[in-house]
């Protein structure tokens, strides 16, 4: 099949490609100045700064109470090394022996040596004890006049050991 070409005006425009009406757009207001959001804005802005004025500010300060509380340890540290050099030196024996010379205190010049128990010591010297007596010689008088062969035992080995002691 054969058509027949159309006669065309080059001239005219096409009419798909007229212009068509422009769209018709939404107008959008000016925006106010809100003096609210300023407002806000300066809120915010304060709080953020005087926080981190304060956080400066307590760090500044206790970074000063710590340097006081080091240099007040080592002044204790230092006198407290003064004083256990002044124990030392009270509690020496020779100070110890000299102090007591002089306040008439004689130094014992032969070892006494006590075998067997306070009780019997001072009932041989007349003195009565405040103190009871041991269980021991509560029992031993008690069951027999002689006292047993552990407390003879005893005795011995303390006795012996007392004697090398000097």
């Amino acid at each position: 099949m054969v058509v027949a070409q159309r006669k065309a005006d080059w001239q005219q425009p096409l009419p798909e490609m007229q212009p068509s009406k422009p769209a018709k757009y939404r107008k959008i207001a000016p925006r106010r100045k809100s003096w609210q959001g300023i407002l806000v804005l300066l809120l915010i802005s304060c709080l953020v700064g005087g926080t981190g004025a304060a956080r400066i500010y307590l760090s500044t300060v206790k970074s000063q109470q710590i340097s006081v509380l080091q240099k007040d340890i080592e002044a204790l540290a230092i006198q407290n090394d003064a004083l256990r050099v002044e124990v030392n030196q009270l509690s020496s024996v020779g100070r110890i022996e000299s102090m007591a010379l002089g306040m008439g205190m004689e130094k014992p010049t032969d070892m006494v040596y006590v075998v067997g128990s306070l009780s019997v010591l001072n009932s041989k010297t007349g003195i009565q004890s405040a103190l009871p007596a041991p269980i021991e010689d509560t029992v031993a008088t008690e069951t027999a006049g002689a006292p047993s062969t552990i407390k003879q035992i005893s005795q011995f080995f303390t006795g012996y050991f007392a004697s090398t002691q000097h």
